[in-house]
């Protein structure tokens, strides 16, 4: 009888511990699709106090880096959804030019009057968000010195995050004045070792923005 009573005993814990392990998996399981549940429910929705948009323009020959910001700006358009990009698709951006932020005052006075003065009708800078795409490319279309250009971008997008990079070729829009200008008006501040004075084209931009993410 004793050695019956252990068997018993045995099997018994056998079956508790199976019972358990099975309530437990079947828990975790409920838990993982409640998390989906919450996840499918979430949306995303534009955030102006989470956004930037800076610039790197090149001087001199060894193509010296300097980066600034637009301290203002108006985004239209947005719009709450579930995927990230929707959010943005379709969306138009306004910049006011005076809003150049360089870290130096005598520069950002320079960049407005000798740069920006020296344009067409530009006071603001205008830019459409013309496509978007999955794989992480898109159109940006930019309007600046009177004139309008299809612009290709690259998007990162990284949960709530979104990235939007290009590098434009300031001769598109016809500014190689404004280039020159500046580049006279800087003359110390962009003459390299060798002696040549230089202010290239290309300016890379980026606008990088924070969503805010809603859950029900």
């Amino acid at each position: 009888m004793k050695k019956t009573f252990v068997k018993i005993s045995v099997l018994a814990s056998l079956l508790f511990m199976f019972s358990c392990g099975t309530e437990s998996k079947e828990t975790t399981q409920e838990e993982t699709d409640v998390e989906e549940t919450l996840e499918e429910n979430c949306t995303y929705s534009y955030s102006k106090e989470n956004t930037k948009v800076n610039w790197v323009a090149f001087k001199t020959t060894q193509k010296i880096g300097v980066s600034g910001d637009f301290l203002n700006f108006t985004i239209d358009g947005t719009n709450e959804a579930k995927n990230p990009l929707d959010v943005v698709r379709g969306a138009s951006i306004s910049i006011p030019v005076s809003s150049v932020e360089t870290a130096d005052e005598g520069r950002n006075a320079k960049i407005v009057e000798f740069f920006f003065g020296t344009f067409t009708d530009t006071e603001n800078l205008e830019g459409t968000v013309k496509e978007m795409s999955e794989d992480g490319t898109g159109i940006l279309t930019l309007k600046m010195n009177g004139i309008e250009n299809d612009v290709p971008v690259t998007l990162v997008v990284e949960g709530a995050r979104i990235k939007i990079s290009t590098t434009i070729d300031l001769g598109d829009w016809d500014g190689q004045a404004a280039i020159d200008m500046l580049n006279e008006k800087c003359k110390g501040k962009h003459t390299g070792e060798d002696g040549i004075t230089k202010l290239w084209p290309d300016v890379k931009v980026n606008i990088s923005t924070e969503l805010v993410k809603n859950c029900k």
